[in-house]
């Protein structure tokens, strides 16, 4: 119950940073792997533009030829607007450019899950769940 309520508390902090009234355009991303540290972390959220507009340094949200997504930072833009990728934890680029049609969005907000534990932490509902 408490991860649910964690989850929604992360979701609005991440719409609320980023401002938005066009949320139909963007997406919440839970970040599972390490491969973008220490830029992104297991548990942090980001906000994900929805667009194949990309520009070297971001950070993407992209689509595998199996369908699975994964967040990588772009280190390349080739003129046909494939890119070359590499997670930031990673020594070498990914070994295929990924097509253009598998760009699914760029981040533009990130909430560090260990920002938000630790303001709750703080917080008096944390001292008076653990008090009980």
């Amino acid at each position: 119950m408490w991860r649910r309520r964690l989850g929604v508390v992360v979701l609005g902090a991440a719409l609320v940073a980023a401002g938005l009234g066009a949320v139909h355009s963007f997406s919440v991303v839970s970040v599972a792997g390490g491969s973008m540290a220490p830029a992104l972390l297991p548990a942090d959220v980001v906000l994900v533009m929805r667009t194949r507009d990309v520009s070297r340094g971001d950070i993407a949200l992209l689509a595998s030829p199996s369908g699975s997504r994964y967040l990588h930072r772009i280190v390349h833009v080739d003129t046909a607007g494939s890119v070359e990728t590499r997670g930031d934890a990673n020594e070498i680029d990914d070994f295929d450019p990924t097509p253009r049609g598998r760009i699914l969005g760029r981040v533009v907000r990130v909430v560090p899950a260990g920002t938000v534990l630790m303001r709750w932490r703080r917080s008096r509902l944390y001292a008076t769940l653990t008090a009980q």
